[in-house]
């Protein structure tokens, strides 16, 4: 049932950061560093040989919220300055200078808190609380580099989509 949740999850969430950003275009992009970042961790664990167990399995689910929470703060602020008359460029300075602090400190405090989770006698979660603290980090690893790297790039139209 999980991995039928997940596409479920993946939607709704979509929906609502598009609906929040006011743009199909930004609301997939604001997907994008989850989305890479949970099939980073599900084809290493596949090369491992790990399988998917319940714990596993609700990797995807629980980081698609948490990675495009950093990830709508970030591109709500880059619009922000776009609309202030900041450059593509600029509007990525501004919006990493904005919310950059915020957003490594949360990713970290949250990797760190399911981290605590490895102390569980029980191998699900532990395991669970590994690869989501993993996957937390992986996520705001293409948050911040990713995000900036495509609206340099695409920035003017994206953000100017309405």
């Amino acid at each position: 049932t999980q991995l039928r949740s997940f596409p479920t999850a993946f939607l709704f969430v979509f929906a609502l950061s598009s609906l929040f950003l006011r743009s199909f275009r930004l609301g997939l992009i604001a997907m994008l560093p989850s989305l890479i970042a949970i099939v980073v961790t599900l084809g290493t664990m596949g090369w491992l040989g790990m399988g998917l167990d319940i714990g596993r399995a609700m990797i995807g689910a629980v980081v698609i919220g948490i990675g495009v929470d950093d990830a709508i703060h970030f591109l709500d602020a880059h619009r922000r300055h776009l609309t202030r008359g900041a450059s593509r460029h600029e509007a990525v300075d501004l919006a990493l200078a904005d919310t950059g602090r915020a957003i490594i400190t949360t990713s970290i405090a949250l990797a760190l808190g399911f981290l605590t989770l490895m102390a569980s006698a029980w191998q699900t979660i532990s395991s669970f609380g590994f690869f989501v603290s993993i996957t937390i980090v992986a996520a705001l690893v293409a948050t911040l580099f990713l995000l900036p790297a495509l609206l340099a790039g695409f920035g003017e139209q994206a953000g100017a989509e309405r």
